[in-house]
């Protein structure tokens, strides 16, 4: 495995040699684990989220950022997906944040004035980093802010 980079990638003939058995033990089979635990443990109904992938009322990142969004019918439960990628001409663009080299952007379709909780969920170490809460202003909307420089979940909820 080559971690040169910081992000363990499997050459092509470690993939060709690799077996079933093999690949159970990558970095990134215990982090599909991880996000089932998170699903349905933190989450729960998650079967009852609808996708909004490139839908900017419900998640406007700006350019630069990368991540899908999801959220009950009613957007009492949201669950973003921010992460990184390795493609240096996309986060050579502008709005692409130095030091992260992600920007997160903005929730919409909240209830404005609305009460919600947030947890910040580390899908690699399988950990919550972060938790507290927010109102959402007027227009039904909350500035996420910046997250950690790697793959992370955000997950927002009504109180």
């Amino acid at each position: 495995m080559d971690s040169s980079d910081g992000v363990d990638t499997i050459t092509s003939a470690e993939k060709k040699a690799a077996t079933y058995d093999d690949s159970l033990e990558y970095p990134s089979s215990y982090q599909v684990g991880y996000m089932r635990a998170f699903f349905e443990k933190i989450v729960g109904d998650w079967p009852d989220l609808v996708p909004r992938f490139g839908d900017k009322a419900y998640l406007n990142r700006p350019f630069g950022s990368f991540g899908a969004c999801a959220s009950t019918e009613d957007n009492t439960k949201i669950v973003c997906y921010f992460y990184q990628t390795t493609d240096t001409q996309l986060l050579e663009k502008p709005n692409a944040d130095e030091k992260t080299k992600a920007l997160t952007g903005k929730l919409g379709q909240l209830e404005a004035g609305g009460k919600y909780g947030y947890v910040w969920f580390d899908p690699v170490d399988g950990k919550t980093i972060a938790n507290g809460s927010f109102t959402a202003d007027e227009n039904g909307q909350w500035a996420i802010g910046e997250k950690a420089d790697r793959d992370m979940v955000l997950y927002v909820y009504k109180k």
